[in-house]
């Protein structure tokens, strides 16, 4: 694992990301918490997209809308950016970012599933290129760095 805080080229801080066996507790309620990720794996390889307007693979996920609870924002991302509809996902992990340009702090949801059976993803609009990544060795041009490592700490557990 790549120490924290980590840096992207866009200047977005990942700060923390915590992850336990137990349930992901956040550490600051007070940060706002928009957004929900994804870390589905098959076969030890990670679901990641190749996002059409920051030109960086990412895992996928979006805002909650209002209503939604971040489990089911999970879900509905996932299947409108994949075309990978799962009727469940479980909370393994919240990361904390600073944003830029304005250097707001926000957390993230992350969710995660193991698929037991192949699928076969279908690239979206914002998603516009799909592909299975294996973390133990494989490198990615334009990988994101802080999804990277968030799907490293979060992937399902066992």
């Amino acid at each position: 694992m790549t120490p924290l805080p980590l840096r992207d080229d866009a200047g977005n801080v990942l700060l923390r990301v915590v992850a336990d066996g137990a349930g992901s507790q956040r550490s600051d309620a007070s940060v706002p918490c928009p957004l929900a990720l994804v870390v589905v794996e098959l076969d030890g390889r990670i679901l990641m997209g190749l996002n059409r307007w920051r030109g960086t693979w990412e895992l996928p996920g979006g805002m909650i809308e209002a209503g939604e609870s971040p489990g089911e924002a999970a879900l509905r991302e996932l299947a409108e950016e994949t075309g990978v509809a799962l009727d469940s996902v479980e909370l393994t992990g919240y990361a904390s970012f600073v944003l830029a340009p304005d250097q707001r702090r926000e957390d993230a949801a992350v969710f995660s599933r193991t698929l037991l059976e192949p699928v076969e993803p279908v690239p979206s609009d914002e998603l516009v290129e799909l592909m299975w990544w294996d973390p133990a060795g494989e490198e990615l041009p334009d990988m994101s760095p802080l999804d990277a490592e968030i799907a490293c700490r979060c992937r399902p557990r066992p």
